[in-house]
C-alpha cells in the first residue's frame, strides 16, 4: 500500500486497502431509492422492487427488523454493468440469537442492470438534494416496515407483511382510521424500527509501524514486566499464556479499530474478517452461492458499536450478543437482476 504523510504530523500512514463505514446523520430524503443508499435503520431502500425477498426469522418465524443496506457501487455480469446492494436483517428475539450460521441474521444481495425502468442511467449529483423514479415502482410493501407486503387489511386494503405487522398496526391508530376502500399508505411506526442514519464510507489509513528486531522487542517486554512488577515464576507465566491465547482475538479487534474507533463497518473483499470471538468459520462451513455454485468469499462486516448509536432510541439491540456479523457473497457476483440470499456468519463474543 501507499505512504501518505498525515497533514497535521510528522507521523507516515498507509492505506490498507479496507473501507470503513461510519453512522452519520443527513436528510432522509437522500435515503431513498434513487440514490442508491448505504445506511442503517428505517425502512429497506429497496434497489430492485421485483420479486422482493420473504424476510422472516428462519428460528421463529416472525418479520426479521431491517439492519442495514451496503451498495457496492457497479460490478460487471459478463458484458452486463449491475448495480450491487446487500441488505441485512435481523430478529431481535435473544432466542434466536446463535452463533454461527443458524440464527436469526438473513443477508440478501440484490443486482440490477445499470439500464433499467426504475432509474436514470446516470446517478444523482453529489450535491442533489431530490431524486426521482424513471418509472415509480407498484408494489405492495408494508405500511409499517417497508418489506414486501403480502396480506391486506379485509376492510380498507391496507398492506402489511405479516399479522404482527398488521395486529401492531391496529392497535396504535389503525382501527380508529380504517374505512372501507381507503388503506393507509404510512404510519409512524418508529418503535418497530431502527433510528435511520446514513452510512458514510472512507479509506483506512494506519501508522506505518517502525522496523523493531527480535532483540529489541524482548528488550522491551522485559522492561515492561519489570515495570509492572510481574510475577515470572513457571507456574503464572503458564496461566497468563493460557489467558493470551484466549483474549488474542479481542485484542487484535481492539488494536485495529483504535485508530478509527467510530467505524461500523469493515469493507475487505479478498481478505479475512477481523474476528472478536473464537467461533469462526470453517472453509467447508461457507457455503457456495446458492444460484450458480459458485464459491463465496468474504466481502464486508459489520461491527458491534454499531449498537451504541441504537441504545438511546428506545429499541433494544443491546441485550444481544452482537459481536461481529461477517457477510460472505457470491465470488462471480452472479445474477444480472434480483435478490438472492448470501451467507452471513454471526461472531458473537459470548459463546
Amino acid at each position: 500500500p501507499a505512504a501518505t504523510m498525515v497533514d497535521d504530523s510528522s507521523r507516515m500512514t498507509e492505506l490498507t486497502g479496507v473501507r470503513l463505514g461510519f453512522v452519520d446523520e443527513c436528510d432522509q430524503n437522500l435515503l431513498l431509492s434513487p440514490f442508491f443508499p448505504s445506511k442503517f435503520g428505517g425502512k429497506p431502500a429497496w434497489l430492485d422492487y421485483n420479486d422482493l425477498p420473504e424476510c422472516s426469522c428462519p428460528s421463529c418465524g416472525e418479520p426479521l427488523l431491517f439492519l442495514s443496506q451496503l451498495y457496492q457501487g457497479v460490478v460487471h455480469v459478463g458484458a452486463t454493468s449491475c448495480h450491487q446492494t446487500y441488505f441485512i436483517f435481523v430478529c431481535n428475539q435473544t432466542d434466536c440469537q446463535k452463533p454461527g450460521h443458524v440464527g436469526g441474521y438473513r443477508v440478501f444481495r440484490c443486482q440490477l442492470p445499470i439500464e433499467n425502468e426504475l432509474y436514470e442511467l446516470e446517478a444523482p449529483s453529489l450535491d442533489a438534494t431530490n431524486a426521482d423514479f424513471k418509472q415509480p415502482p407498484a408494489v405492495p410493501l408494508c405500511v409499517v416496515c417497508g418489506q414486501h407486503g403480502t396480506k391486506q387489511c379485509s376492510t380498507c386494503g391496507t398492506l402489511y407483511c405479516h399479522r404482527l405487522h398488521q395486529a401492531w398496526h391496529w392497535k396504535n391508530g389503525h382501527k380508529a382510521k380504517c374505512v372501507k376502500g381507503q388503506p393507509s399508505v404510512d404510519c409512524n411506526a418508529s418503535t418497530l424500527l431502527l433510528p435511520e442514519s446514513e452510512l458514510v464510507l472512507d479509506d483506512e489509513e494506519l501508522p506505518v509501524m517502525e522496523d523493531v528486531t527480535q532483540e529489541e522487542r524482548i528488550e522491551r517486554f522485559q522492561e515492561r514486566v519489570k515495570q509492572l512488577d510481574v510475577d515470572t515464576t513457571p507456574e503464572n507465566m503458564s496461566e497468563l499464556e493460557q489467558d493470551l491465547k484466549k483474549d488474542k482475538r479481542m485484542n487484535l479487534f481492539r488494536k485495529r479499530v483504535q485508530f478509527e474507533p467510530g467505524q461500523v463497518v469493515r469493507i475487505a473483499p479478498e481478505t479475512q474478517p477481523l474476528w472478536i470471538g473464537d467461533r469462526i468459520p470453517t472453509k467447508d462451513e461457507i457455503r457456495p452461492c446458492g444460484h450458480c455454485n459458485a464459491p463465496r468469499s468474504f466481502v464486508f462486516q459489520v461491527l458491534p458499536q454499531v449498537l451504541t448509536f441504537f441504545q438511546d432510541d428506545g429499541y433494544a439491540l443491546e441485550d444481544l450478543d452482537f459481536g461481529v456479523l461477517a457477510v460472505y457473497g457470491c465470488s462471480n457476483n452472479c445474477l444480472e437482476r434480483g435478490y438472492t440470499e448470501e451467507f452471513l456468519w454471526h461472531n458473537a463474543v459470548n459463546e
